[in-house]
């Protein structure tokens, strides 16, 4: 007979770690008919130690508690089973305890029992820049009716490394033994990058399709039993090579995998290369099984504008929810910048000033907003220098003293300048600081932010946006923006924002990515690559697309900056020594 088989592509991925290390952020993962939910909230932010779980049926809670493990990645189906994957110290290239512990494939009970629990030494990394062994689970799958749960790993099995299918019988947790993945299969084609694994439902069969190596740029799409041995195959020598015209704007979804299932009980293979879709069915056999357990059925052209490009989880600036306004251009003011080199723009108090810093000299320059050079700061020739970048950091205290940091390395002395410029000296920070107007100040380093008070208590301290999100914050120029009433916002995995009372407030789409940006008193600024500029308000938490009528070409290389007192963007070129002064209109 026909085996019954209805699933969408988009439930073939359960994707383990990628090259770097991976944020494991408070997640809900739901089961296919969406009544049970299971909750995982770690304790830490690279899923290391353990974690919360609460599972809940129709909203009634099915079991909670905690763990000594963080699931990394994990399914729920219809009946409350929990498959996963957990790393003991987690996924992190070199752990500060010097052990990679141990990884752990689990199945979960309904009623919150372990029914697998299998742990697995992880080796150190054999190259600088490689991941600890096993580098990943790729994917999973759980088959209760035939006792099996089967997990494909990448690595380890004692540096045999390349893919391996890891078994456990459900019934009694016991590890069955490993299979190599290429011996299991009968074709000569080497397998190096699995694109999509599922169960059939209903049958003792998995439907793979791997990425191929030898020949390069294959796809090997195959039916497997719950051991990982090949009943049927069809190899794309080709599909993952360039193509001309629509083909090669498809390389995501192609790279994604083209295996579907229907509702008619027949799964279907997409070639992107031959612009085709064949469908097959599969018919049981018991357990002997012939050449003909696969049949092709159907073959069809493709229709390419059915298949879209999918978005990347990072908004682009393209895609950012926007309140346009316009802009005219006031005048063409001159800045005091004469025989400086390699001068950059650094920061602004959104009042009355402009901060430049020169690399060559290592110098910090004050603009006030007439042009005029201020002040120059410099430290003493024999004070060790903070590393002179596009990532400095330039705080202004109450009293008009001046802080000077470096994004790049937080063990690096910051430079403390009087109001009247003179040096004050050197000294080490917790992170970058933000001071505000009445002597407390923001604290954030790679992981955390804190608010101290003037005596150096600490208030609150966050490690997690208002989403929950782990923070993760970014270091570079323009990374933390002071609001005007002391809230604060900071760019990590997303735009985080705390209230002046370090109470998070709703995160916003993360920005500096893909466009330069630029600390500022009260506002953020964003120069994107089309040429916008985008201005968000720390206050309200909105942005606004600025139009200045195609006077910001992206190659002139103007750096923007909102001056709050003046309601003005000002677009600086700090090489040639002007500012160009826009106002809002209407």
């Amino acid at each position: 007979m026909l085996a019954s088989l209805c699933l969408a592509i988009l439930a073939f991925d359960s994707p383990g770690p990628g090259s770097g290390p991976k944020y494991v952020d408070p997640t809900t993962y739901a089961s296919p008919d969406g009544e049970f939910e299971l909750f995982v909230d770690p304790s830490s932010c690279f899923g290391a130690g353990p974690a919360l779980y609460r599972l809940s049926v129709g909203g009634s809670i099915a079991w909670e508690g905690e763990r000594a493990w963080t699931l990394f990645d994990a399914e729920v189906d219809d009946e409350g089973w929990v498959i996963g994957c957990a790393y003991t110290f987690g996924d992190v290239p070199w752990p500060e305890s010097g052990s990679h512990g141990d990884l752990r494939l689990v199945v979960i009970a309904p009623d919150g029992s372990a029914s697998v629990d299998l742990t697995e030494r992880r080796l150190g990394p054999r190259y600088v820049n490689s991941r600890a062994e096993p580098t990943r689970v790729e994917r999973f799958v759980l088959a209760r009716e035939f006792d099996r749960a089967v997990f494909l790993l990448r690595g380890h099995a004692e540096r045999n490394t390349g893919l391996r299918w890891c078994l456990a019988r459900v019934s009694d947790g016991a590890r069955l033994p490993d299979v190599e993945v290429q011996r299991a299969l009968r074709t000569n084609v080497r397998v190096f990058d699995p694109l999509a694994l599922r169960r059939l439902p209903g049958t003792p069969y998995l439907l793979a399709q791997f990425h191929t190596g030898q020949p390069y740029g294959g796809s090997l799409a195959a039916l497997l039993d719950l051991d990982g041995r090949e009943l049927w195959s069809r190899f794309d020598a080709a599909e993952f090579t360039s193509a001309e015209g629509p083909v090669a704007l498809r390389w995501l979804d192609r790279r994604r995998g083209s295996l579907s299932i229907d509702d008619g009980g027949h799964f279907s293979l997409v070639s992107y290369v031959r612009g085709e879709r064949e469908s097959f069915a599969v018919r049981l056999c018991g357990s002997v099984p012939t050449e003909r357990i696969v049949e092709s059925v159907a073959c069809e052209p493709l229709d390419t504008a059915a298949f879209v490009l999918r978005a990347s989880q990072r908004p682009s600036d393209a895609e950012l929810p926007v309140a346009p306004f316009g802009m005219e251009l006031v005048d063409v003011r001159p800045l005091d910048v004469s025989g400086r080199r390699r001068l950059e723009l650094v920061g602004s108090d959104g009042r009355e000033r402009l901060f430049f810093a020169e690399r060559v000299s290592g110098e910090v320059l004050e603009l006030a907003l007439d042009g005029r050079l201020a002040r120059t700061f410099r430290a003493p020739a024999d004070t060790r220098r903070v590393a002179w970048s596009s990532v400095e950091f330039v705080s202004v205290a109450a009293d008009g003293s001046l802080l000077v940091q470096s994004d790049l390395d937080e063990r690096q002395p910051a430079w403390s300048f009087a109001s009247d410029g003179r040096f004050a000296g050197a000294r080490s920070t917790c992170g970058i600081e933000c001071p505000r107007l009445d002597g407390s100040k923001w604290v954030s380093g790679y992981f955390d932010v804190a608010l101290e008070a003037p005596d150096g208590t600490e208030l609150v301290q966050h490690a997690r946006s208002a989403s929950g999100r782990w923070l993760g914050m970014q270091f570079f120029g323009g990374a933390r923006s002071l609001g005007p009433d002391g809230s604060l916002a900071v760019q990590g995995r997303e735009l985080a924002v705390f209230a002046a009372d370090g109470t998070p407030r709703a995160a916003g789409p993360c920005l500096g990515y893909t466009s330069a940006s630029l600390a500022n008193q009260g506002s953020r600024v964003f120069a994107c690559r089309d040429g916008r500029v985008l201005v968000f308000d720390i206050a309200t938490g909105s942005t606004r697309q600025v139009d200045v009528r195609g006077d910001l070409p992206p190659e002139r290389g103007l750096a923007p900056v909102w001056i709050e007192a003046l309601g003005e963007l000002w677009l600086v070129d700090a090489v040639g020594g002007y500012a160009l002064r826009y106002r809002p209109t209407g």
